[in-house]
């Protein structure tokens, strides 16, 4: 596996264990359920579902879909909250144009990797 970041590798653990997630981004905290992971233009990319927390917006009234760049995801840790993974979307997404890791086993963006990967890489 080529090097990735910590929060990527943290990222990839909490999706593959499917466990919510605290953090910071934009200057908001939020918590987040790693739904896809992978790159676009060479950036670390997260696609997100967002079930508690702040928004640019203001607080979260609902869960919603939030494309991170993983670069500035900041303070990552557990959090005490349910892993919601969404409702099934009919529109592709285009947060990660190459997917390695999806939760879904049966992904229609052909995973790079495996989630069984990330145990052999820690």
């Amino acid at each position: 596996m080529p090097a990735v970041s910590q929060s990527y590798l943290a990222l990839a653990l909490a999706l593959e264990s499917r466990t919510p997630l605290r953090c910071r981004y934009g200057g908001h905290e939020r918590v987040i359920c790693p739904i896809i992971l992978g790159h676009r233009g060479g950036e670390e990319m997260a696609l997100v579902y967002q079930v508690a927390g702040d928004t640019s917006g203001g607080p979260l009234a609902e869960p919603q879909w939030k494309c991170l760049r993983v670069s500035q995801v900041r303070d990552l840790a557990l959090a005490d909250a349910a892993w919601v993974s969404g409702r099934a979307h009919t529109q592709l997404q285009h947060c990660v144009a190459t997917v390695d890791y999806d939760v879904d086993p049966a992904s229609r963006y052909a995973p790079r990797r495996s989630l069984g990967d990330l145990r052999d890489a820690g």
